[in-house]
């Protein structure tokens, strides 16, 4: 899929393709932040499945990679082979989330509006939330009262450093 002579150890971003020291300097720090590997994601989904047990089931929720694929093939094509289409970059993506996949009941992946309402539903009916960033779904918690711990992939690697 990619060029010859291209970096394949760079980071995609929707602003452009980055080293990870130039990534850290060149987006908002807030998106930055976002940021974690799917290494990281599996290795937190791990430590927390072991105080659930068996008995849990775990649904992947991700909004895809639709816009940074089309961001991608629209402003720096030439990283690519030539012909490669926003959609065949898009299925190669969301194929790097497996190891997720793998440990999930429950795979819902991409931005439609089945997908963010089923998104909600398992959501709001879970024990707990692993995500890179909860904003969404803190506020329909703390607004509905419910009873779901969220533990968020940059504190946890934050607690796991001290």
């Amino acid at each position: 899929m990619l060029a010859e002579g291209v970096d394949p150890f760079k980071v995609a971003h929707v602003s452009g393709v980055y080293s990870e020291s130039e990534l850290k300097s060149s987006i908002d720090p807030e998106a930055y932040r976002r940021f974690k590997t799917v290494a990281k994601y599996k290795d937190v989904l791990v430590r927390e499945l072991k105080h659930f047990g068996a008995d849990c089931q775990v649904c992947l929720l991700s909004d895809g990679f639709t816009r940074l694929a089309s961001a991608l093939i629209c402003s720096h094509s030439s990283m690519f082979c030539d012909g490669l289409r926003a959609d065949q970059l898009e299925d190669q993506l969301n194929g790097e989330l497996q190891p997720l996949v793998q440990m999930s009941h429950v795979s819902l992946i991409g931005e439609t509006a089945d997908a963010l309402i089923d998104s909600i539903v398992y959501g709001l009916s879970a024990d707990m939330i692993v995500t890179g960033s909860p904003g969404m779904f803190r506020l329909m918690i703390e607004f509905m009262q419910l009873d779901i711990q969220i533990v968020t992939v940059n504190s946890y690697v934050e607690l796991m450093r001290s």
